[in-house]
């Protein structure tokens, strides 16, 4: 419906796609053209992480550096369908396993496209005074040349290899180069915190599920949040609480990754896992029997 189309929620300019999963040349996603301009179809040719990035560039640098810019850049890649550009392929000739190899391409073209969005900036005089914020949208999928290195699962499960993405948040002089964060946050954090530093307001109609997350970037707070739910669903759910995470149903049929976790009997109840996330991040570990309070 228009009504729901970026131009018409906020954004004063929108260009690339609407869904993921879409063809990376012919823009193409279930017999659909997928690639707009204003909300308009837009019939540019070329590789869609490659077209987002010149994009990007082309604002950046016609941007007046002393007027505010909100710029958002969702990349389709490297989401399915697996397909890369042959100068990135060549980077990964050594990888044996076809898959792995044009997933790690398609990696490849993410970051020079981000790196010549870091350089325009820096070319405009503006990247001192913005905040730049990167993060994934879940774990990796196993199935598809991904690696969560030794968490446990991947995309679709509930276990960290699938809820743990990998993020950064970078600005010059307010926040320290290098640090670690391990507190745990949510990807809704984003929308206070940053509406905050721009001195917006939050007042709206519906609470809030996120928290202003400033003080944990900055100063090294705990996390805000007394606990964070990760999914809930007819066949289980996940749920965290300090260092102490509760997975019910981990490994139900319909879980992708549920190949990951043991196998349950067909006449076992949901399972019921316990882990202590701070000496046990990989999930080897079921304390549930042992914490029944914890768990009830």
């Amino acid at each position: 419906h228009p009504d729901y189309l970026p131009t018409k929620r906020g954004f004063d300019y929108q260009y690339g796609h609407y869904n993921g999963a879409l063809d990376y040349f012919t823009h193409m996603r279930d017999g659909g053209f997928d690639w707009h301009r204003n909300d308009k179809v837009c019939r540019d040719e070329g590789y869609t992480t490659k077209l987002l990035g010149n994009e990007a560039v082309r604002l950046i640098e016609k941007h007046d550096p002393k007027t505010p810019l909100f710029l958002y850049l969702p990349f389709n890649a490297p989401h399915a369908p697996l397909q890369a550009l042959p100068e990135h392929l060549k980077l990964y000739e050594h990888i044996k396993d076809k898959t792995r190899r044009t997933y790690c391409a398609m990696v490849s073209a993410v970051d020079e496209q981000i790196g010549r969005v870091i350089e325009a900036l820096r070319k405009q005089g503006m990247l001192e005074n913005t905040i730049i914020v990167f993060s994934s949208d879940n774990g990796g999928p196993l199935g598809l040349g991904a690696t969560n290195g030794t968490l446990r699962g991947g995309k679709a499960s509930l276990y960290e290899g699938g809820v743990r993405a990998a993020a950064f948040v970078a600005w010059p002089g307010h926040i320290k180069d290098g640090i670690e964060i391990h507190e745990p946050l949510h990807m809704v954090d984003w929308y206070p915190t940053l509406v905050n530093r721009a001195g917006g307001t939050l007042e709206q109609k519906l609470p809030i599920d996120g928290k202003d997350i400033w003080d944990v970037l900055t100063k090294g707070a705990k996390s805000p949040h007394e606990d964070i739910l990760f999914n809930v669903t007819p066949g289980g759910g996940a749920l965290r609480k300090g260092d102490w995470k509760l997975v019910l149903g981990g490994a139900a049929p319909d879980d992708p990754d549920g190949k990951a976790a043991p196998k349950k009997k067909k006449k076992d109840k949901a399972s019921v896992e316990l882990f202590n996330l701070k000496s046990d991040p990989e999930e080897k570990t079921n304390l549930a029997e042992r914490e029944p309070e914890r768990v009830r």
